[in-house]
């Protein structure tokens, strides 16, 4: 098959690698060669992790000299004498590490992990879903996700020209990509064009996703907006699927990752393949679900063992792997890692050593290029009120709105302008130079 105006060798990247443009015209040529030799989209690369299910940010951030919270939590608490220590003797209200969480302990202490507390949005909702709908549109009244946040970003934001400037490593796309063409993909070994031929050779297969491919390319000035849309999508996948698996061919590890979070790893290390082998993306992200801890938290006898334990030390730890792997491929001054969930839980403890959907949340930024320290203020302890099972943080002065989060990564990170993209203007946040 001839070659295209689609594809071009770039170097940088991997040997021999073909890296193609989105469809648009040879005007792209210019910035897209300019990308790929170095310099432009890919310089900033932003990682974020959705923490799916609510995750109980006051176990990670214990408030271990409020006597409520123990009233409160008599039985799934974290006593003091267990934690690692106070967190930040500059902040208001004294909180302090949960013991699984050493590797945000670490970074923490050298100025590579910030702690945005209280996040959440006006008018709390406790359901996962509608909440998903909010902080995926960045509306807290949506009930739909017409168009994701970052579609919006996509359409509104992004001034590159490289033809794949996010990727969804996930099973399929998060909606905050709603209306944008965003690979998504766990493997690389298995993102590639399947056809319906059974051909045992191969060779009808091959031929046939030639033919697809070639009609794709075939330009169509008067094809109606749906078949151009159909046309650039099959056009951009055949390309996608020849240009990822060839980046990072030769990528190992220079970090210890956790080993009891397969899925977690693989999928931070695919993200870390990508980078250190120099694909432009500028936005990976990930989802890590089971967050929704109703029941057994904790272990009966240790609060300190069970669920959350667990998770959070894989996630503190994969963190900080990854951090670390970055910074050994030299790589580190250029990522930053923004964490967040849809919602926390209540300040009570359940009959089922768990805790039931509450308000507020703690969103981290984590990285070289982030201002360490802890940001936002902590829930207002006194008062909390009995029920204590009942008890939702409210939305409040000392909360902060969720798009300040987003509008802080987009205007100091990302390089765009917030208001467009999120439909308003929010306070920025001092987590990001």
């Amino acid at each position: 098959m001839s070659s295209t105006r689609r594809d071009f060798l770039v170097g940088g990247l991997s040997a021999g690698a073909a890296v193609p443009l989105l469809g648009g015209g040879a005007q792209l040529a210019p910035k897209w060669m300019q990308a790929a030799a170095g310099s432009g989209p890919g310089d900033q690369v932003t990682v974020i992790i959705q923490l799916s299910g609510g995750w109980d940010w006051m176990n990670l951030m214990v408030p271990a000299d409020a006597g409520v919270y123990y009233n409160a939590r008599p039985n799934t608490g974290i006593p003091k004498n267990k934690t690692l220590g106070r967190i930040d003797n500059k902040t208001a209200t004294a909180t302090y590490w949960h013991p699984a969480v050493q590797a945000f302990k670490d970074l923490y202490g050298r100025g590579d992990l910030a702690l945005i507390q209280n996040v959440g949005y006006p008018k709390p909702n406790l359901s996962h879903f509608r909440s998903y709908k909010k902080w995926h549109s960045a509306d807290p009244a949506a009930t739909t996700v017409s168009t994701g946040w970052l579609a919006n970003w996509l359409k509104k934001g992004y001034t590159g020209g490289f033809s794949i400037p996010a990727l969804n490593i996930d099973r399929r796309l998060n909606p905050a990509f709603a209306t944008a063409r965003v690979p998504v993909l766990r493997s690389l070994s298995t993102y590639e064009i399947n056809s319906d031929t059974k051909s045992p050779s191969g060779q009808d297969k091959a031929l046939e996703l030639q033919l697809m491919e070639s009609n794709a390319a075939v330009l169509r000035p008067t094809a109606t907006p749906t078949l151009q849309f159909l046309t650039n999508s099959t056009e951009g996948a055949f390309s996608d699927s020849r240009t990822l698996p060839a980046i990072g061919a030769n990528y190992v590890p220079k970090a210890t990752y956790p080993s009891n979070a397969a899925r977690f790893t693989s999928d931070l290390q695919l993200a870390a393949r990508l980078i250190s082998g120099g694909l432009k993306s500028d936005l990976y992200y990930l989802n890590v679900g089971g967050w929704d801890h109703h029941a057994n938290q904790v272990l009966a006898n240790d609060s300190t063992q069970g669920k959350f334990a667990t998770m959070t030390g894989y996630l503190s730890a994969g963190i900080k792997a990854f951090i670390d792997d970055m910074k050994a491929w030299g790589k580190d001054k250029n990522v930053v890692v923004m964490v967040f969930s849809e919602f926390g839980r209540r300040v009570g403890q359940n009959g089922s050593l768990g805790c039931d959907h509450g308000h507020g949340g703690l969103a981290l930024m984590a990285g070289t290029p982030v201002t360490g320290g802890t940001y936002g203020t902590y829930p207002d302890m006194t008062k909390v009120t009995t029920p204590y099972s009942r008890y939702y943080l409210p939305f409040d002065g000392r909360s902060t709105d969720f798009r300040s989060l987003y509008a802080t990564l987009l205007e100091k990170w990302m390089g765009a302008k917030h208001g467009p993209i999120l439909g308003g203007t929010f306070p920025l946040l001092g987590c990001l130079p």
